[in-house]
């Protein structure tokens, strides 16, 4: 029972942070970006790879 609910929630979880990282991917894009905002993206694109 406890086992059901920790993985529902783990699930939601994962979620909201696969479509958090999607927003976040597209405000961030741009035609040229900065090598920080690279660095920036590519924490948020292994985020989205783990959710």
């Amino acid at each position: 029972m406890l086992e059901d609910a920790l993985i529902r929630y783990l699930h939601f979880i994962g979620m909201m942070a696969l479509m958090a990282t999607l927003v976040a991917e597209h405000l961030l894009l741009a035609p040229t970006m900065t090598p920080a905002e690279l660095k920036r993206l590519a924490r948020i694109d292994a985020i989205f790879g783990l959710s």
